[in-house]
This record gives structure tokens, C-alpha cells and sequence, in this order.
């Protein structure tokens, strides 16, 4: 399995608690957009509570009617919180098995990251041309 790593990071002069409250339940359609052949989000649905607690879930929505599984893994207002997705389906779930993401703020610095897990595939160049596109399209819309 091969992890692929990818951090956006920003300086602002919002207040930190300001910064948190838009990266935590950032619209994803205005960040994953879409890219070659990666799949925009274009919704989530049955979200459980305000995307404001550790455990909370939803479905998240992709242009290629595929979805995958969003958790809120932690979270601690107004410091960091991480997250899970899983459950890929459509073209996603033969590239990879999850993403597991933080973020959080300081001041005036906010902080991104997120880490894919990809299958293993015999196509080196096939993994090579996901791992771009995926830092290409990731950091869009914050």
C-alpha cells in the first residue's frame, strides 16, 4: 500500500476561532471540484448532527454518481479536528481504501493535511498520475 501525503496550509488575518469554524464544514464542492479523471463532489447527504463532534457522519457525493463514507475522527473547537473517508465506490475504490485527514488552526496559520492509503496496483505509472491529480485538485476552494 502506498500512502500519499498532501498539506495546504495558509496564513490569514481572521481570528482562529473564525478560520475553524469555515475549514471544519467547508462546502467539499468547492474544493474537490474535479480534476482529469478524479470525480467532483457535488453534495453529501445524511449527515449526522452539525459537523461538530468526533463520530459524526456522512455520505459524500461524487459527479460520477459513485460516493465514499466521511467520519469526523476528533474534534476540539477551536484547536483541530481529523477525519476518516472510506467506502469508496465507482473508479475511486480500485485507487484507494481510505483518506485520513486533520486540520486545525493557530492564530493566523491554518493548517490542512490529509493522507490517501492506495491500493496496490501494478501500474506504477497509473499510481503516479492519481498522486498529482490528487494534490492538484485538494487544494482548491480554502
Amino acid at each position: 500500500m502506498r500512502v500519499i501525503p498532501v498539506i495546504v496550509s495558509i496564513e490569514t488575518n481572521v481570528d482562529q476561532v473564525t478560520v475553524f469554524d469555515h475549514i471544519v464544514p467547508i462546502d467539499l464542492t468547492k474544493i474537490f471540484t474535479g480534476y482529469g479523471p478524479l470525480p467532483a463532489v457535488i453534495g453529501t447527504q445524511h449527515q449526522t448532527g452539525a459537523w461538530d463532534a468526533a463520530a459524526q457522519t456522512r455520505t459524500v457525493l461524487l459527479s460520477d454518481d459513485s460516493s465514499a463514507q466521511e467520519q469526523l475522527t476528533g474534534y476540539d473547537h477551536p484547536h483541530y479536528f481529523s477525519y476518516t473517508v472510506s467506502g469508496f465506490t465507482g473508479i475511486l475504490r480500485h485507487l484507494a481504501i481510505s483518506a485520513d485527514g486533520n486540520g486545525g488552526s493557530r492564530r493566523t496559520r491554518a493548517k490542512q493535511s490529509f493522507a490517501g492509503v492506495m491500493h496496490s496496483t501494478p501500474n506504477p505509472h497509473l499510481q503516479h498520475q492519481f498522486c498529482g491529480l490528487l494534490q492538484k485538485d485538494s487544494g482548491k476552494g480554502i
